[in-house]
């Protein structure tokens, strides 16, 4: 009689062991997937081409509008991703091109997320900025930057969104001190 008890109290007790063992693992596996969530926005930079009208669809800027500025082709390829071809122009000062992604309507929250991941492949290009426009407290859009420092052995580059910073002159143009504008 005695041994039956025990060997009970033994089964109890596994099965406490065993239960709390499979719900901790459970919510450490649910943990580790919410830390490493991840969001492929390709296929959303790729559709917002169909926005309808007035809604923005993906387009290309120079430095102005005159001929003789940087061209920018942006061009949707047959396996869902996409090129952007650019001559920049011999002029002096800040030539540039680039292509913008409006995602305004796409409801991404990218504070959910710590690294943006970029696929490149380039063959001339060695620096490539990365911009974001943000949603501040002034109800402005704020432009927050890292570049891509292209190695030639390398594809894909993995940018900590806490490392992006405005650049000063947005500051300047906003008339606007970097203490007013939240994290």
């Amino acid at each position: 009689m005695k041994e039956e008890a025990l060997i009970t109290a033994n089964k109890k007790k596994l099965f406490w062991i065993a239960s709390l063992s499979a719900v901790s693992c459970g919510l450490t596996f649910l943990f580790f997937q919410f830390l490493h969530a991840s969001l492929n926005i390709l296929p959303i930079l790729v559709e917002i081409q169909n926005h309808k009208k007035p809604m923005a669809t993906p387009d290309t800027f120079a430095e102005d509008f005159t001929k003789d500025a940087s061209k920018g082709e942006l061009t949707y390829n047959k396996n869902g991703s996409f090129s952007f071809k650019y001559t920049k122009s011999v002029r002096e000062g800040h030539a540039f091109t680039g292509c913008f992604f409006p995602l305004e309507n796409e409801g991404i929250d990218f504070s959910k997320y710590d690294v943006l991941e970029v696929g490149i492949k380039t063959k001339l290009a060695r620096r490539i900025p990365v911009n974001l426009s943000v949603q501040n407290n002034l109800e402005t859009y704020q432009y927050i930057r890292q570049f891509i420092e292209v190695k030639a052995d390398q594809n894909v580059y993995q940018l900590k969104l806490k490392d992006f910073f405005t650049p000063s002159d947005w500051y300047d143009r906003n008339n606007v001190a970097q203490v007013e504008i939240p994290d």
